[in-house]
């Protein structure tokens, strides 16, 4: 593994970043699932979505840019609801085009 690597000469990795594809997707759910299950051998409980390479734990993040994209694109063909301050909501793609400079 590339982290283990990159540990091994002293660089300390604490972050991947990757889009959204279904390989990486893959990938992540099996590193953290991977690290629940040592966790959980040790009766402990691995409260956030992380995953640990020799003990050193990595955050996963998706890129920004392609969170933007798929957002853009689901607002273009959906409404999204939502609850804020108790009240339902919708935010449409018309708002943000109508809200342009």
């Amino acid at each position: 593994m590339i982290i283990r690597e990159c540990q091994s000469i002293g660089i300390n990795i604490i972050a991947t970043v990757c889009d959204q594809g279904s390989n990486n997707q893959s990938a992540i759910k099996n590193l953290i699932n991977g690290t629940k299950e040592g966790y959980r051998r040790k009766d402990k409980q691995l409260l956030d979505d992380i995953f640990e390479v020799d003990e050193q734990a990595v955050v996963p993040l998706f890129d920004v840019p392609h969170l933007f994209k798929g957002l853009r694109n689901n607002l273009l063909k959906y409404n999204l609801c939502f609850n804020y301050k108790e009240q339902k909501s919708i935010a449409k793609w018309d708002h943000i085009v109508c809200h342009r400079l």
